[in-house]
C-alpha cells in the first residue's frame, strides 16, 4: 500500500491588489499612449515648421512675400495645435485627479500623467512660433 504524505499547500498571493479598479490600468496606459501620440506630433510639427520656413528668399525675386506678411498655415500645424491642446488639458486633468485621490496615488502615475502634459506644451510651443 502506497501512502502519500499530506503537505499543506499555501496559495500564491495575488500580484495586484484585489481592490484596484479596472479603470486604473486604462487611465495609466491611456495617459502613456496619449503621450506617445503627442511625441509623434512633436516630430511632425518640427518637420512641418521646417518646411514652412523654406529656403531664404533671393533678393532679386519679385514674388517673395513681405517680411511681415502672414504665411499660410499648414494642415499639420493646425492638427498639431488641436493635439497639443488636447494632450495638455488631459494631462493637467489627470494630474489634478491624482492629486485629489483619497489615500494618495503612486508616483509612477504622476509621471504617466505628466508625459501628455509636457508633450502637449511642447507641441503648442512649436506650432505657435511665427
Amino acid at each position: 500500500m502506497l501512502v502519500i504524505p499530506a503537505v499543506p499547500v499555501t496559495p500564491i498571493p495575488p500580484v495586484l491588489a484585489e481592490s484596484i479598479s479596472p479603470a486604473v490600468p486604462i487611465i495609466f496606459f491611456g495617459a502613456i499612449g496619449l503621450g506617445v501620440i503627442a511625441m509623434l506630433f512633436v516630430m511632425i510639427a518640427r518637420i512641418a515648421r521646417a518646411q514652412q520656413r523654406g529656403p531664404a528668399p533671393a533678393p532679386a525675386r519679385a514674388s517673395a512675400p513681405a517680411p511681415g506678411a502672414p504665411r499660410p498655415r499648414s494642415m499639420a500645424l493646425s492638427l498639431g495645435l488641436a493635439v497639443g491642446w488636447t494632450a495638455s488639458v488631459v494631462g493637467a486633468l489627470l494630474i489634478v485627479m491624482l492629486a485629489t485621490t483619497r489615500g494618495g496615488a503612486p508616483r509612477f502615475m504622476y509621471v504617466a500623467a505628466a508625459l501628455p502634459l509636457l508633450a502637449g506644451v511642447r507641441i503648442l510651443q512649436i506650432c505657435r512660433r511665427r
